[in-house]
């Protein structure tokens, strides 16, 4: 197979090489790069397949009664066998498994019929506790690498992926579900090692195969297991458990990030990987010198170099430690090069207490927080939603894992084209419009329709969202505007499965709105800093 980048270097040239250059040598984008994506897509996928299917795990089957009249079973509703919290004589009613939407779940196992629509909606709601609370795990990826990190969250991995499957009580799938929030540092931990064993220009195309690998390969394949006629989603969880198990042993092949060798100075195992890298896509690294080993006799390089490298090497660490990226992103970061470079005083006396200070960061940061809490909420809180809304959900939830797929390959075009800020405000503006007929419309194919158009553009304001703090924010102060942002959305979001159970049926849509609303109005007052 032939690389779509390879080394141009001479390898006898004395040029210290950055980490990117180094992978350009290595073969570019050559046959490993191509290995390690279908790797990331495999390894994320162990606890992918409850967190994906969480909707199928709560969603109630077809009910039939009893006639005591005709002694005939006849079609009812979850309130015709619930006597408060208690449900009725099982002699009484049954599960009409012929239906297409009847199969065993969590609902039908553990029996939950007769639950409020608090106690449903807390599946979905530990989840996202537990995400909140993965900022913990994430930070050991810049202390133990990447590698290790990845390994110790499949292991904790596998417990819950233990308690879910084989503990059949309501509090322990609350547990595993939080647990499996937790461990969601390993999926980012696997995203940053990919996009920094690929190079800069790559990376893009990397993140949207990255975030589509979830849905295609657990959600896509659950659909059409039970839309075939599967009446035990236990027995796709089974497919979970093997892939989880041999994740972990996949890991074990995979080097340690570049990136992170070389922030940690241990360049002799970054060599090793390197050659490892060019051994797989069969070039050779002949003879190089990395940014910040100990030059050879006469290598020298004047301060007007050492400022470019400098700047590279922020450049690339700023984009690397994001959770995703852009090409546009990476040219608002590329315009920090035309400013008079950072001396090493200037960035000890900044400070993000003093950065706050400033009316226009302070008005952005506010911005930005609300836009990540609104893409984040309406993301997942349709995905709890759609069971409820039309008669076919499988129909549903194709339209919006396709319209999740789609969008994240398209962000970048639209983003590319229009630029940041009018993106957001396209992006929220038609996803409120797409959700108004699901107010006063029944029509299954219309359901669809607008279920596809409303994912594509929450998805779309939810990534592009991640792209503005580069262009409105000092650039010390970006990690402190991710970090914030994210955390503060994962927290909003765990009432999204809450949201999702409210009755009417429309009060959620109302819910989407209003935020899309408020959303797009904040994106107006965001403005680029001087």
């Amino acid at each position: 197979m032939s690389n779509l980048d390879s080394s141009e270097e001479d390898p006898s040239s004395s040029k210290a090489l950055s980490v990117d250059e180094c992978i350009q040598r290595a073969g570019g984008f050559g046959r490993f790069q191509w290995v390690l994506m279908l790797w990331a897509g495999l390894a994320r996928q162990g606890v992918s397949f409850y967190f994906y299917t969480l909707a199928y795990s709560e969603l109630v089957p077809k009910l039939e009664c009893k006639d005591l009249t005709l002694q005939t079973f006849e079609p009812c509703e979850v309130e015709d066998i619930c006597n408060g919290s208690d449900i009725i004589d099982r002699d009484l009613w049954r599960v009409d498994y012929t239906d297409s939407k009847s199969f065993h779940n969590w609902m039908t196992d553990l029996e939950l019929y007769c639950h409020s629509d608090f106690m449903i909606g807390l599946f979905g709601s530990m989840l996202f506790l537990g995400f909140a609370l993965s900022g913990i795990g994430l930070k050991q990826s810049d202390r133990f690498g990447r590698k290790n990190t990845i390994l110790g969250g499949i292991l904790i991995s596998l417990i819950s992926v233990f308690i879910l499957f084989f503990w059949r009580n309501l509090y322990a799938k609350y547990v595993g579900l939080l647990i499996l929030g937790f461990i969601g540092f390993k999926n980012l931990a696997i995203y940053i090692l990919t996009v920094e064993s690929v190079p800069m220009q790559y990376q893009i195309y990397v993140t949207g195969w990255i975030l589509s690998s979830d849905p295609l390969f657990t959600l896509i394949p659950a659909t059409i297991f039970l839309m075939a006629g599967g009446k035990q989603l236990q027995h796709f969880f089974i497919v979970g458990c093997v892939v989880a198990v041999l994740s972990f042993f996949l890991v074990l092949l995979v080097p340690e990030s570049p990136k992170f060798l070389f922030e940690k100075k241990r360049y002799s195992e970054l060599r090793k990987n390197l050659a490892y890298m060019a051994k797989f896509n069969g070039v050779s690294m002949g003879e190089y010198q990395i940014e910040g080993e100990t030059p050879p006799s006469g290598f020298r390089e004047n301060s007007e170099e050492n400022g470019q490298t400098e700047q590279k090497l922020y450049r690339v660490d700023l984009i690397n430690r994001s959770d995703l990226t852009s090409e546009s992103q990476i040219e608002a970061i590329e315009n920090i090069e035309n400013r008079p470079l950072l001396e090493k005083e200037t960035r000890k006396d900044f400070s993000v207490r003093q950065e706050l200070k400033n009316k226009r960061t302070l008005m952005n940061l506010i911005c930005v927080i609300v836009i990540f809490c609104v893409g984040s909420f309406n993301y997942y809180m349709v995905g709890f939603y759609i069971k409820y809304v039309g008669d076919n959900i499988y129909i549903n939830i194709l339209a919006s894992t396709s319209s999740e797929i789609a969008g994240n390959f398209a962000f970048a075009f639209i983003q590319k084209c229009i630029g940041s800020k009018k993106s957001l405000i396209v992006c929220f503006m038609l996803s409120l419009a797409s959700a108004i007929p699901l107010l006063f419309v029944n029509n299954s194919i219309v359901i669809a329709i607008c279920v596809f158009s409303g994912k594509f553009f929450i998805e779309g304001g939810f990534t592009v969202a991640y792209f503005v703090n580069p262009e409105i924010f000092h650039p010390l102060f970006v990690p402190f505007s991710f970090g914030l942002c994210n955390f503060v959305a994962r927290i909003f979001t765990i009432f999204a499965p809450q949201v999702a159970e409210i009755k009417p049926r429309q009060t959620p849509v109302i819910v989407l709105m209003v935020l899309a609303f408020l959303a797009t109005f904040l994106t107006t007052f965001m403005r680029k800093k001087k």
